[in-house]
Order: structure tokens, then C-alpha cells, then sequence
């Protein structure tokens, strides 16, 4: 679902988004780190990551 709205504000022309992350602790925030890292970044292509 998220991977589709991306989709969808690429095709519109936006180049960037961002996306917070919870700060009840630095554990909630690392796990969803990790999280958003393997179920998104990584099914997005090589080109569309930025450093």
C-alpha cells in the first residue's frame, strides 16, 4: 500500500518524500527503522535510493 502511493506521487512529479518515525523510545524508533528498511527501501529500485 505504501509502495503503490509512492508510486503514484512519482508519476505526479514529487522527488522526495519523508516519513517520521515513533519517539517513545529509541527502541520503537529502531524497530520501526528496521522495519520500514526491509518491507519498503528494499522493493524500491537501485536508482530511486538516494545516500
Amino acid at each position: 500500500e505504501f509502495l503503490t502511493g509512492v508510486a503514484e506521487l512519482e508519476s505526479a512529479g514529487v522527488t522526495w518524500i519523508q516519513v517520521t518515525v515513533p519517539g517513545d523510545s529509541l527502541a520503537h524508533a529502531v524497530e520501526t527503522i528496521e522495519c520500514f528498511g526491509s518491507e519498503v527501501i528494499a522493493h524500491l529500485p537501485v536508482t530511486t535510493r538516494r545516500a
